[in-house]
């Protein structure tokens, strides 16, 4: 009799329902998770520090439930409101959600999941690009996302007044007291 070795996969895929179709992603390369790691230590900081708030950061480790047709895992969501944690994870709307996209996740963080966070009440949106080493900002406003700003590294001309701007700050928009150095968002030690 022929040996079968059954492997389980699941540990190398993070495993979503996206509009009731599970949907796995492979686990995040080095650069991926050294970004989660970086904001989330931001993010842990400020929350340690500042007693205005009562909320809590979880990198890529909880389920946000929405209804039955959709569980996502951010990289990272901020939530404070303790009574939306169930056994199943967390149902309502966190106030931050970070997507660090890759290759394999770039179309739903761009369009698909936008949208779902959009429609649940996400009060702020970041979508980080590290082959570009930038951030995307969006915030609700009247129940939709607004674009906010786009952060980075450097300076950049404006296209039509020739102004050069820097835009190396991310002002958090649901935690005014809050500003994260984007060179701190994508410093890696080694």
């Amino acid at each position: 009799m022929e040996k079968i070795n059954y492997i389980d996969n699941s540990e190398f895929y993070k495993r979503e329902i996206l509009d009731g179709k599970i949907i796995y992603h492979m686990l995040a390369r080095t650069e991926h998770a050294d970004i989660v790691n970086n904001i989330s230590d931001v993010l842990k900081e400020f929350f340690k520090n500042n007693k205005n708030y009562s909320c809590k950061v979880y990198p890529g480790t909880l389920d946000l439930i929405i209804e039955d047709k959709q569980k996502l895992i951010p990289d990272i969501m901020v939530v404070c409101d303790k009574t939306k944690f169930t056994k199943r994870g967390y149902e309502g709307a966190p106030e931050l959600v970070v997507e660090v996209i890759s290759r394999s996740t770039l179309e739903y963080d761009f369009n698909r999941k936008k949208e779902i966070y959009e429609e649940l009440g996400v009060k702020e949106y970041w979508i980080v690009n590290p082959y570009s080493e930038d951030i995307q900002q969006y915030a609700i406003k009247d129940g939709k996302f607004k674009f906010i700003s786009n952060y980075f590294i450097g300076e950049e001309e404006d296209d039509f007044s020739g102004e050069i701007y820097i835009k190396d700050i991310v002002k958090v928009n649901v935690f005014p007291e809050l500003e994260v150095k984007v060179a701190d968002i994508f410093y890696f030690d080694f």
